[in-house]
């Protein structure tokens, strides 16, 4: 608290019993023995108060941390789902290119535009040559039973610029979208490599 309370005897038991009354949602301030002038009632209630005022500012900081948080996890949550999609892409890439790779590069995988051919955006990026686009889609959760389908995927030729429905468009889609498998039944992806 400040110096003005220096000024008082007793203030630390005055603190101490405004903290216990107010724990207790007890609202009226303590009448101690020792209150015998007016001015020392003003003090007594003063400090109730800035009891009570500093625990609500405190409730408050801790609510809006806790916004803060589930807020940046939230987000973590649909960062790690958007990820978990694009490292199955990359599996389901990989599948669909029996030949492999040569050279001691990486291949890539990039979202499908509604319309265009794999080959054509393939051409566009530093990973020029199409080995096949691919489409999936995973439920969420975790497996029960050994025949449970837990996704489905199509693998297409470079060529075909298949499916133009623009739900599975993954830069059109909203960033919430990856949680509701029903709104968007399968995300696209082009298989790129050097």
């Amino acid at each position: 608290m400040g110096s003005s309370f220096v000024r008082f005897p007793y203030t630390s038991r005055i603190i101490k019993e405004c903290r216990i009354r107010q724990d207790s949602r007890l609202l009226s301030p303590p009448r101690p023995s020792f209150l015998h002038s007016n001015k020392m009632k003003l003090f007594v209630l003063f400090t109730c108060f800035s009891v009570a005022l500093t625990a609500i500012t405190s409730l408050e900081d801790l609510a809006a941390s806790f916004e803060e948080f589930k807020s940046a996890q939230a987000k973590k949550d649909l960062d790690n789902q958007w990820q978990a999609l694009h490292m199955a892409a990359a599996a389901a890439c990989r599948g669909s290119t029996p030949e492999g790779g040569k050279g001691s590069w990486s291949n890539s995988v990039i979202p499908k535009k509604n319309g265009d051919k794999c080959s054509e955006q393939c051409r566009t990026t530093d990973r020029p040559n199409c080995k096949a686009e691919v489409s999936l889609t995973g439920y969420p959760g975790k497996a029960t039973a050994y025949d449970q389908k837990v996704g489905y995927f199509y693998n297409y030729e470079c060529d075909g610029g298949w499916n133009s429905d623009p739900r599975q468009n993954e830069v059109l889609a909203e960033e919430g979208d990856i949680l509701e498998s029903v709104k968007t039944p399968y995300y696209r992806f082009c298989c790129c490599a050097k």
